[in-house]
């Protein structure tokens, strides 16, 4: 019988504190950045030995040979349609904000190494973290159309986002990464890694504005599913979680915070009416997988 879980990790659903209590306790456990495409690898997620494959599924390795293809075809077959599922979620107009603020962390970070310099040098990711909060209103610097930094304002190197301006800047940035294919996953971070097979037809969707309809995958009588708010474990899932992992994963879980950024708003997404609003139009799907997290 077999015995594997796929612990999903979509981004900024608490992926980092999963794969953290993961390893701090010693699990047998497989991870996406870490795997070999061989026929072991198979065997281990075939096994009756309870393996817990974890990761975003975007870093498995490419596969170049042929053998290497059939197997990476098959481990994908086995996490999506034969695994037994625990799936993190979050309300989606918190899980954007959470997004903002983290590339506006990154983007701080960027600024201040060029603080004292003339000559700005960067490689191409610091490019794109200065163009994704370029048109965000602040005082920390301007940029050009493509996000070049062309002036410093009286907060440079700091970017900070005022709390007053947090729900037209949520707006702003929700407008900008719809409007690029490249950033969808942003948009999209349950629906990226849930149905990542099925990704190309979604971000096409998307893209166009079309409707589209997804059906989340359920528990039915060959394998279990399980969602769970990641931001408020309520008390059935911690349960569920620590009968399908290990007693006490969920408490060692629930008091795990990683990946924080700095100078987080006191006011949620989800406060937001517009937010919420233009989410639901632009991304239901989002708001579908998280739905299955508010079902005990």
């Amino acid at each position: 019988m077999r015995n594997n879980i796929f612990y999903l990790h979509p981004a900024k659903c608490g992926g980092s504190s999963v794969a953290s209590c993961l390893r701090e306790l010693d699990l047998p456990c497989l991870f996406a950045s870490q795997i070999s495409l061989d026929d072991a690898t198979v065997e281990a997620l075939t096994s009756s030995e309870k393996t817990i494959f974890h990761g975003h599924i975007t870093d498995l390795p490419t596969p170049l040979t042929h053998d290497e293809r059939r197997i990476y075809s098959d481990i994908l077959r086995i996490l999506y349609y034969e695994s037994d599922l625990i799936v993190p979620t979050r309300n989606p107009s918190n899980l954007l904000q959470s997004w903002m603020h983290y590339t506006k962390t990154r983007a701080t970070r960027i600024l201040d190494s060029i603080l004292d310099s003339r000559q700005m040098i960067l490689n191409s990711k610091e490019i794109v973290f200065l163009y994704k909060i370029s048109q965000l209103r602040q005082k920390c610097a301007i940029f050009n159309e493509y996000g070049v930094l062309i002036s410093k304002g009286e907060d440079f190197p700091i970017f900070g986002l005022s709390e007053k301006d947090e729900e037209e800047n949520l707006n702003i940035y929700i407008d900008f990464l719809a409007s690029n294919k490249y950033f969808l996953p942003e948009l999209c971070s349950m629906q990226f890694q849930a149905f990542r097979l099925k990704w190309r037809d979604l971000s096409h969707a998307i893209l166009k504005k079309h409707k589209y309809l997804i059906k989340p995958p359920l528990s039915s009588g060959s394998r279990q599913i399980l969602y769970y708010d990641c931001e408020k474990i309520n008390e059935s899932h911690q349960k569920a979680i620590d009968n399908m992992t290990c007693e006490g994963f969920s408490r060692r879980l629930s008091c795990k915070r990683e990946n924080q950024s700095f100078s987080k708003p006191g006011i949620k997404g989800c406060e937001f009416s517009s937010v919420n609003k233009k989410l639901k139009r632009l991304v239901p799907g989002e708001w579908a997988l998280y739905a299955q997290s508010e079902v005990v």
